[in-house]
């Protein structure tokens, strides 16, 4: 930090930190300093200071679910997957079957059957987001100082807010379920979209166990995140109390217990999927793998290289005196910019329901 910016910084922290008379006067001397043409951009770090603080005290949900991938540039890039064309290795060697996610066997002195890696159809892309506030040349002369402060930590929640909408927004749209990541051609909607129940997740589950990917069972994960709007975060963690379940068959009672338990690792409740979808999504239930579980990712947050946190600017007055704001509207202008999008990456493991019972 240059000396410049490290005056700008101690002069902005006084102001937002003193009371009474000091205030005041710290007041004035930061005032005194806008007046200045260079210090508005001498107060980036600062605020970038103050908006960094405040953004890491943001609770992300999405990364309960989603993980983290980065680009070079705004250029749509394809996602390089572990997947192979392994259609040419024999099925069986020397009495050992091959399995599909799993290595050939080879015989004594024999040449390693290839298998060529295939190219993703998906690809990544990621956009820049932002907003200018401006705060007003009367709200200075009123020394309202502790509006910079504020309007960081709204910016703040704003940011993480909007990776939580990215992340959200690969599984539902504004008519529901997103039906370009989840449709039958896919094999991860499932069948007859029951509501969230106990059975309805027994379904599920047994879908998934059976399920055939372009005509192949693949190994699946033992455990899976239940991802629910807020309108059924509640049903869902009855669900997953429940500890017995009673079938009557006669007057013979049996006593299981719960049969999804051990199978669902937690549930994630993300509000912004009832925000996007409306009242499309507050029906919605998605199962998505545990992360790491398999080789890669469902859904992902997509981050520019160099440019993952937010970022604050501060505009510089160049046409009159600085401490009259800009020549429109007499405003001191702040832009926080900050670069995601969401993606699904991988459908293999995901499955939803739209929960209509259609």
């Amino acid at each position: 930090m240059r000396k410049e910016e490290y005056e700008a910084s101690c002069l902005l922290n006084e102001a937002l930190n003193a009371e009474g008379y000091a205030l005041t006067k710290a007041t004035n001397k930061l005032r005194e300093a806008i007046s200045t043409n260079r210090f508005p951009v001498y107060l980036s770090p600062a605020l970038n200071g103050i908006l960094m603080k405040e953004y890491e005290k943001q609770i992300s949900n999405w990364r309960e679910y989603a993980d983290e991938e980065e680009v070079m540039s705004f250029e749509a890039q394809p996602f390089y997957e572990l997947e192979f064309d392994d259609s040419d290795i024999p099925g069986s060697k020397d009495g050992q079957t091959f399995h599909k996610n799993g290595l050939a066997a080879v015989g004594q002195l024999d040449a390693y059957p290839a298998a060529s890696l295939k190219s993703s159809a998906t690809k990544l892309a990621t956009r820049k987001n932002g907003l200018i506030v401006k705060f007003s040349w009367e709200a200075l002369k009123n020394g309202k100082i502790d509006l910079v402060k504020r309007t960081m930590k709204e910016l703040a929640f704003r940011a993480a807010q909007e990776e939580s909408f990215a992340a959200a927004s690969a599984l539902v749209d504004a008519s529901g379920v997103n039906a370009q990541n989840f449709k039958a051609d896919k094999a991860n909607v499932l069948t007859g979209n029951p509501e969230l129940s106990l059975e309805g997740l027994e379904k599920a589950l047994d879908f998934l166990a059976t399920v055939r990917y372009d005509g192949s069972r693949l190994v699946m994960p033992t455990k899976y995140n239940l991802v629910v709007p807020t309108a059924l975060a509640r049903r869902a963690e009855q669900i997953m109390a429940i500890r017995e379940v009673r079938t009557k068959v006669g007057s013979k009672e049996t006593i299981t217990s719960n049969p999804v338990t051990g199978k669902i690792a937690k549930v994630v409740e993300v509000p912004e999927l009832g925000v996007i979808g409306g009242d499309a999504a507050d029906k919605s239930w998605f199962l998505l793998p545990v992360k790491g579980t398999m080789p890669n990712p469902s859904v992902a947050n997509v981050f520019l290289a160099g440019e993952k946190k937010p970022k604050i600017f501060v505009k510089r007055n160049t046409d009159m005196n600085p401490e009259d704001g800009d020549f429109l509207d007499d405003s001191y202008q702040t832009k926080i910019r900050h670069v995601v999008a969401g993606a699904m990456l991988k459908t293999i493991g995901t499955l939803a329901s739209n929960g209509t019972g259609a």
